[in-house]
């Protein structure tokens, strides 16, 4: 047999054999990878991470605490020529002490000082085209071992066309209490949580309403129709603040006892945290367990996603088999220690004329006395010159299979989760005399009707009690 009609074999290396099929398979996967990607909007590994990981939710029945720090403010005016006040030509800072972590404790104060001093601006102080400059820092949350601070600056100015957004400038700060560093939006929520959807539907809800109100007042429209408002305006705004959100741009927000507030340009969006609690992650961002406190930690009283806090009410009780009186604290009694002590004596001092009163009312409301009821006061005031009480708040109907034989701490855990103003079924006003009653105001919703109806009841000015 000639050589040229020999077979020719040829022989692969075993080792390059091995490094081919290894590259051919990690090209599949990563085509793989990136095709899930692109059709479920989630990388694998992130949805492997939440299909596995145990995701530990907040409980409707735990409680939280305060934050055993102290708060000082610091004021000082901004201009020697215009009136000085807590609320006018004045710049304020917050200042915190009581941490065992003294440097943390700074690293903290130092920011707040900063983000401050970063909003004055000299020329505008000095300018007198600018009739009052107010920058104030507010604390807006301080439990569960975080601490939320919004900074707003108001410039008062002569315009043709007002429009207050205009004037204001908003900053806020989130801090971890155990190292000072800064909460991020997502920390907010559990990994579970469809941040988008939760951020896109509050947004759509709050703007709406809020541009809604401002196109009708200018439109002059005296009906006040939502429904005649084109939200063409909302929608391109709600677009591009989840597409900020989906780039990486940090969301500028501050959180509450009831809600977390997102503010997108110069509007203020809610997002109610119990509506998502299933998602909310606030209780958990800093351990409960933690001992940062240089007077320990103050004891757990408060019931998560609830508004007012059940500690600082300056009254709570059961007045009767189905009435509850709850009477908010005007002072936050771990701020304004005082200030809340003296409260609570005035509250204490009135009581009996304002148990009375709603004695007075409910004996008038016979279509409701099977019905569980929260009267809710938050103000009280008692003018000792005339003798006369005045308080308002709302009288709030339940179902009463649902809150019959709860206890009170249940039902005022419960209650205070339904008592934004929109949820009230009845708001009522009441200005009292030792003697006469002056008048009585409040309008009523039927709870048990699909379309609310309003009903003015007046007392007669002359009508003895």
């Amino acid at each position: 047999m000639s050589e040229s009609n020999k077979k020719t074999s040829i022989i692969i290396n075993p080792y390059v054999f091995l490094v081919l099929t290894y590259l051919l398979i990690s090209l599949a996967v990563t085509f793989y990878l990136i095709h899930y990607k692109n059709t479920t909007g989630n990388s694998f590994i992130d949805n492997m991470k939440k299909t596995n990981l145990k995701i530990e939710k907040t409980p409707l029945n735990e409680k939280y605490a305060f934050n055993n720090i102290k708060i000082q403010t610091w004021t000082s005016p901004i201009r020697d020529d215009l009136e000085y006040s807590e609320w006018n030509n004045s710049i304020s800072y917050i200042e915190i002490s009581g941490l065992k972590n003294t440097n943390v404790q700074e690293k903290i104060n130092s920011q707040i000082k900063s983000k401050v001093q970063s909003l004055y601006n000299k020329d505008e102080a000095e300018n007198p085209f600018y009739t009052d400059i107010n920058i104030r820092c507010t604390v807006n949350a301080n439990f569960s071992n975080i601490l939320s601070i919004s900074i707003n600056k108001f410039i008062d100015y002569n315009e043709d066309n007002y429009d207050y957004r205009n004037h204001y400038t908003y900053e806020t700060l989130n801090f971890r209490l155990d190292t000072g560093e800064l909460i991020k939006f997502d920390d907010l929520f559990t990994s579970d949580a469809s941040i988008k959807r939760i951020l896109s539907e509050n947004a759509y809800r709050s703007l709406g309403f809020s541009i809604g109100s401002e196109l009708l007042y200018e439109k002059e429209d005296v009906n006040f129709d939502l429904q005649n408002v084109d939200y063409s305006v909302v929608e391109n705004m709600v677009y591009n603040l989840v597409n900020d959100y989906n780039n990486g741009k940090e969301i500028e927000f501050c959180i509450s006892y009831q809600s977390i507030n997102v503010i997108y340009k110069n509007f203020w969006i809610d997002i109610n945290l119990y509506d998502y609690y299933e998602y909310i992650n606030l209780y958990r961002i800093v351990s409960n367990t933690l001992d940062l406190y240089e007077k320990g930690n103050l004891e757990a009283k408060d019931y998560v996603f609830g508004y007012p806090f059940i500690s600082s009410l300056a009254y709570s009780d059961k007045i009767s088999e189905k009435v509850y009186l709850m009477i908010a604290g005007s002072y936050n009694k771990y701020e304004y220690e005082q200030e809340y002590i003296e409260y609570k004596e005035t509250v204490e001092k009135c009581l009996d004329k304002i148990i009375n009163e709603i004695e007075l009312n409910e004996n008038k409301e016979s279509d409701y006395n099977n019905n569980s009821k929260l009267y809710y006061l938050d103000y009280v005031y008692e003018d000792e010159e005339n003798g006369s009480l005045s308080f308002n708040g709302y009288k709030v109907i339940f179902d009463s299979e649902e809150f019959d034989n709860k206890s009170l701490e249940e039902f005022l855990a419960k209650a205070s989760r339904n008592l934004p103003s929109e949820m009230a079924t009845i708001n009522f006003y009441k200005l009292v005399d030792v003697y006469n009653i002056y008048g009585i105001y409040y309008y009523e919703n039927n709870p048990y009707e699909n379309e609310d109806f309003m009903e003015i009841k007046l007392l007669d000015y002359d009508e003895e009690t």
